[in-house]
């Protein structure tokens, strides 16, 4: 059984990524806003699971922490822009955990899928260096909304790895996870 599925998905979802980023901007408690983000946080689950397949196989333990953190990470962005559209959310809530610590998570788990397939040579080293970059920035993003949101340097910086660098490694990622199709016995395998 191929994965040809879960690849368009996360082909697909590079795309949703790309788009959320060129729509952002404004106020980020607007509506629009959040269903962006709730559907960028949706495409990315598919990404995660597919990537911990194919790394499980270098690192099983390490793997499996990535992608628990990833999916966690993304669940709790995503519950907080439902959150902010039912208007359920106070705005500092909305800053500590929309903006601090899911994109915090989602930072921690890019850079580390990306250093284990650096290390093992599962994907592309411009890819894993591309996907290190982006993960930083998620993670500069959530740090410095936690320490206090758009006045300082950490939280100015960070989005220019989400924004500009991320969506370039989801795209990669979906053509090079197309292009090399894997089976899933052998994404599963452990040895």
């Amino acid at each position: 059984m191929k994965q040809e599925g879960a690849h368009d998905i996360a082909y697909l979802s590079s795309f949703c990524g790309l788009g959320c980023a060129l729509q952002r901007g404004g106020d980020r408690l607007d509506g629009g806003d959040s269903y962006s983000g709730l559907y960028s946080q949706a495409g990315k689950h598919v990404v995660a699971l597919a990537l911990y397949l194919i790394l499980r196989s270098v690192a099983p333990a390490m793997s499996l922490a990535a992608t628990a953190i990833g999916i966690l990470s993304m669940l709790l962005t995503g519950a907080v822009h439902v959150l902010v559209m039912a208007s359920v959310v106070s705005p500092d809530l909305f800053n500590t955990t929309g903006e601090g610590i899911g994109p915090a998570g989602i930072g921690l788990w890019l850079l580390l899928v990306n250093y284990l397939a650096l290390r093992s040579k599962a994907l592309p080293r411009g890819l894993t260096w591309i996907g290190l970059i982006a993960g930083a920035g998620w993670l500069l993003s959530g740090v410095g909304a936690l320490m206090g949101g758009s006045q300082n340097l950490p939280f100015s910086i960070g989005p220019l790895g989400i924004f500009l660098v991320s969506p370039i490694w989801a795209i990669w990622l979906g053509r090079r996870l197309l292009a090399q199709p894997y089976s899933v016995p052998q994404m599963a395998r452990s040895g």
